[in-house]
C-alpha cells in the first residue's frame, strides 16, 4: 500500500510497523504517510506563529 498517494490519514498501525522495520534493520528515520510528510515540510517553511494556529486547530478536532 502506497501511503503517499492517499488523502486519508495513514493508519497508526502502518506507521508503527514501518518504524519497527526501520529500527530492526538499523535504518535512519523515515516519515510514513502523505499527511505526516506534508506536515513536517510545512513546519519548516511556515512562520512559527502560523504553525501554532494550525496545530491548535488540528488539536481541537480530536
Amino acid at each position: 500500500m502506497n501511503h503517499l498517494q492517499s488523502t486519508k490519514p495513514t493508519p497508526v498501525k502502518a506507521v508503527a510497523e514501518a518504524g519497527v522495520k526501520l529500527l530492526l534493520h538499523g535504518k535512519g528515520k523515515k516519515i510514513v504517510g502523505f499527511q505526516n510528510r506534508f506536515n513536517s515540510i510545512l513546519a519548516r517553511i511556515m512562520p512559527s506563529s502560523a504553525m501554532m494556529t494550525v496545530k491548535r486547530k488540528l488539536a481541537s478536532k480530536s
